[in-house]
């Protein structure tokens, strides 16, 4: 799996948990963030106990803002 600091991945029986981990930005999605979700879907779906898939954001500000616009500022394109 492609590992990011910025998206965890937990099984804990027949849950998945797919965190989104950049609260200083309250969760914003940045490109190597979605870069890595399908991997860790992937992962996910092809566990045999794994029966339901739960997104969330780390902590309790926010689930996810949005899109991380910072990386449109440096000229980088995205396929959100």
């Amino acid at each position: 799996m492609a590992e990011s600091p910025k998206m965890l991945m937990e099984k804990e029986g027949p849950l998945g948990w797919i965190t989104f981990n950049q609260p200083e930005k309250r969760h914003a999605v940045s490109q190597e963030m979605w870069q890595v979700v399908p991997d860790i879907v992937k992962e996910l779906e092809e566990d045999e106990e794994i029966r339901v898939i739960i997104l969330r954001g780390a902590g309790d500000q926010a689930f996810v803002a949005g899109a991380d616009i910072s990386c449109f500022l440096n000229g980088a394109t995205s396929s959100f």
